[in-house]
């Protein structure tokens, strides 16, 4: 989940999180800085996977 968190004096003053649905992609863009974060949040690709895992509990 993607969080924007704004600060002040060491104290956080607001969080925002993006809007869901066909909204999504709109806010992440209201939200970041750059396009070059932008773009890493909407391509992000997790490594983790726990596929393995769920298999072999579910296949005992």
């Amino acid at each position: 989940m993607f969080y924007k968190f704004t600060f002040e004096n060491n104290k956080i003053i607001n969080v925002e999180i993006p809007e869901d649905g066909s909204n999504y992609k709109k806010s992440i863009k209201k939200m970041c800085p750059d396009s070059k974060m932008i773009n890493k949040v909407l391509n992000y690709n997790s490594k983790l996977s726990l596929t393995k895992q769920v298999n072999q509990y579910y296949n005992r």
